[in-house]
């Protein structure tokens, strides 16, 4: 397998079926989709090599008709899967067939994205709605509105609000309230979290060492200023590749972890 020549795989059952996510680790492959007549049945696929799929199970979590994709990670000790809008949940498997439901602690956070974990602490990006223009919503000082990190130890404690996203320092370009910044991907390299998306509508990048607190990478000085958003960050030891869009085309980055200090 060299990344270069692919070959296509069969799903059994997948016909009349939408695929949301993927993930590949030491157990194995596991794929995710819902019914196209019944998006609220979930289909789930594992393969121990990545070539050949089980006949997929029906049901082992609860879905949302309402949620577009179903952010799906996977490390040394199996996968989480977390989803929901409006109403969030996260699962565990250690062999992609048997999922545990660890949802306490998400109650109160609206739609639910991407998750990685590092070390021994899980990390989920999410957003607390305002309600919208109009709305009488009464903010929640321990619940601020706006983008939100979720953790989760191996401790098996509930999930609980980590401390909001650094938001960056003046005269940098991007420097937002969290309601105005927004995460689409997360990686972890061989010292940190890796978040990348948008704060006011440029690129942003943050990094943490704990899940707890979060540093904003300089947004002027690595030329993100350049672009709307990014929608992909991966990561391999200390390198790092972001994938990001700007007005006329989508733009590529490769750099290393630099922790820096607030």
């Amino acid at each position: 397998m060299d990344g270069t020549s692919w070959e296509e795989l069969p799903l059994a059952a997948a016909t009349g079926s939408t695929l949301s996510a993927v993930a590949a680790g030491p157990e194995g492959v596991v794929v995710i989709g819902t019914d196209d007549d019944d998006p609220e049945t979930v289909k789930i696929w594992h393969a121990t090599k990545g070539r050949q799929f089980d006949t997929p199970l029906i049901n082992p979590v609860r879905y949302y008709s309402d949620t577009p994709t179903a952010p799906l990670s996977a490390d040394s000790d199996g996968f989480l899967l977390v989803c929901g809008v409006g109403t969030t949940v996260a699962y565990t498997s250690n062999n992609g067939i048997d999922w545990r439901d660890i949802s306490p602690g998400l109650e109160k956070v609206d739609w639910l994205g991407p998750a990685a974990r590092y070390g021994s602490t899980w990390a989920s990006f999410g957003y607390v709605s305002d309600g919208g223009p109009g709305s009488d919503e009464t903010p929640d000082p321990d619940n601020p509105f706006g983008v939100g990190v979720w953790t989760r130890g191996d401790d098996g404690q509930n999930w609980s609000r980590s401390s909001k996203l650094d938001p960056g320092r003046l005269p940098d370009a991007g420097v937002a309230p969290p309601v105005n910044a927004h995460v689409q991907s997360v990686a972890v390299s061989d010292t940190a979290f890796i978040v990348a998306g948008n704060a006011d509508y440029v690129g942003a990048v943050w990094t943490s060492p704990d899940g707890q607190v979060w540093t904003k990478q300089p947004t002027r000085a690595n030329g993100f200023d350049k672009i709307f958003q990014f929608d992909a960050v991966a990561a391999s030891g200390s390198r790092v590749v972001l994938v990001g869009y700007g007005p006329i085309k989508t733009n590529v980055w490769l750099g290393q972890v630099t922790l820096v200090s607030k």
